[in-house]
């Protein structure tokens, strides 16, 4: 199967209520920083949760994406 009838399968498959496709991130192409720039590495978070209270609601769904950045804030790599 390419890439093109699996596409029309997960759009027909997001039309259901009781199903939620999701998809990979594409790979950015990395920045043409200097080799001599000071580099640092981070974390994207995204945290779903049923509420506010940790006593009783739940994370639902969490997401993280490293990336590496300068130190003036650009960001090279995903």
């Amino acid at each position: 199967m390419d890439s093109e009838e699996f596409e029309k399968l997960a759009v027909k498959l997001g039309e259901s209520p009781d199903h939620k496709v999701l998809r990979r991130i594409t790979q950015r192409p990395c920045l043409g920083i200097p080799a001599t720039a000071e580099m640092r590495q981070g974390l994207f978070l995204d945290v779903e949760t049923t509420g506010l209270d940790p006593l009783t609601d739940e994370i639902i769904q969490l997401a993280m994406v490293r990336f590496t950045y300068t130190l003036d804030g650009k960001i090279c790599d995903v």
